[in-house]
């Protein structure tokens, strides 16, 4: 805990610094708080961006995590469409594209990350988008009102969500994954599988192995994807290939990196006046005993209450294991821990009729879940997996049961 902070200065203005600026002055924290966005939004919610705010009237106030007027109410200094060029640790200051340098006690970043480009020829032609931020949803948006045909380049969250935004809406979809399944990354293989199934039935193509090397186009407007043994015409393209945390401010500073910022358990860098959280650190995570990178918007929330407790001199706050979302056609799909610890699994419910529970194991211990339409599985076996609650397979994997007959 620390008790000298007076001046505390948030690089990023998305979930996890707002939510910290928020925290902050919750936990009383007096002194002064400066929040610096690039974006000229104040802190917003991104999930929508792949779903409602393709399908339906876009409105970026709407989409505020608080109102404007609540960063003046509180006292937070908010400077949007601002950018942080560099940072002297040995004056404890940040600078900026255009003003005056900041001074502070203690800088918290909170970058997020950037879209992963596709590094083929022909990836800067018009029409072809990525998904990170509201300006690059409206760009979509307004390309999607004369698509007929999206090819989505990557088979991950963002690419099923939109390519289910995209069939709502009535334009035919190809999604291009050079793995050999879907959600590589986050999904058990039955997950992987059904959600396969399900945009199959709604109309989705899918070329999976498939390699992109070239995105061709006429105009500068893109017009095809080049694979390794077929052209694929298109109207439009979505690259979803993943994405990169925003670390190299925190590089130039000097500050330990790998993939991400490497923090401990309170967001604290190799500098102990500067903290990161949110999608660009790498850190600690309960189950696992090497740090890594968590990119959700659970992760950032709870960094950045932990940051807070910490830099407000409250007692720790505790870890939450990791949890996870989304939402695709009427379909809601919730994981609670990390399945690739997986050393055993037990399916409740049906696949086939789209509600059902995935329950993963390892030495016996409950580990993760993937629910799909099943909420109440899901909070069950979250709360068990935080308590180390022991279950019976047996009667776990019984369907006539209810699931808390499993419960030791």
């Amino acid at each position: 805990m620390v008790s000298n902070a007076k001046r505390i200065v948030i690089v990023g203005a998305g979930h996890a610094g707002g939510a910290l600026a928020a925290h902050l002055r919750q936990y009383q924290f007096e002194g002064s708080i400066t929040l610096v966005g690039s974006e000229e939004l104040p802190p917003y919610q991104r999930p929508p961006l792949s779903k409602v705010c393709l399908t339906g009237p876009l409105n970026p106030d709407e989409l505020l995590l608080r109102p404007e007027s609540f960063y003046e109410q509180k006292d937070i200094d908010l400077l949007l469409g601002t950018q942080v060029i560099a940072i002297d640790r040995g004056k404890k200051q940040v600078s900026l594209a255009a003003g005056a340098p900041i001074n502070y006690d203690f800088l918290v970043l909170a970058c997020g990350a950037s879209a992963r480009e596709l590094p083929v020829a022909g990836a800067q032609l018009n029409g072809v988008h990525h998904l990170r931020t509201v300006d690059d949803a409206t760009r979509l948006k307004a390309t999607l009102k004369s698509t007929a045909h999206l090819a989505i380049i990557g088979g991950g969250v963002i690419g099923l969500e939109v390519a289910a935004s995209a069939r709502e809406m009535g334009i035919n979809v190809t999604i291009i994954e050079q793995q050999d399944s879907l959600l590589t990354r986050l999904a058990s293989p039955d997950c992987s599988r059904f959600f396969k199934q399900l945009h199959e039935s709604r109309g989705v193509d899918f070329l999976l192995g498939a390699q992109v090397y070239a995105l061709h186009g006429d105009n500068g407007n893109v017009q095809s994807v080049q694979l390794q043994d077929q052209i694929l015409p298109c109207d439009a393209v979505l690259v979803g290939i993943g994405s990169s945390p925003n670390i190299s401010l925190a590089q130039q500073a000097g500050l330990s990196c790998n993939k991400g910022v490497l923090v401990d358990h309170n967001g604290i860098t190799s500098d102990p006046n500067i903290l990161a959280i949110g999608d660009m650190t790498q850190r600690p995570v309960l189950g696992l005993t090497e740090s890594i990178c968590l990119e959700s918007v659970p992760s950032a929330l709870e960094q950045a209450k932990i940051a807070a407790s910490y830099l407000a001199g409250r007692p720790a706050a505790k870890e939450q294991n990791p949890w996870f979302w989304s939402d695709q056609y009427d379909i809601k799909y919730q994981v609670a821990g990390l399945p690739s610890l997986s050393q055993e699994s037990i399916m409740r419910g049906d696949m086939e009729t789209g509600s059902f529970s995935i329950f993963h194991f390892a030495d016996e211990q409950l580990v993760a879940v993937e629910s799909i339409n099943a909420p109440r599985d899901f909070m069950m076996a979250r709360k068990a997996i935080d308590t180390k609650q022991s279950i019976n397979p047996e009667l776990l994997a019984d369907n006539t049961k209810e699931f808390k007959a499993a419960l030791a």
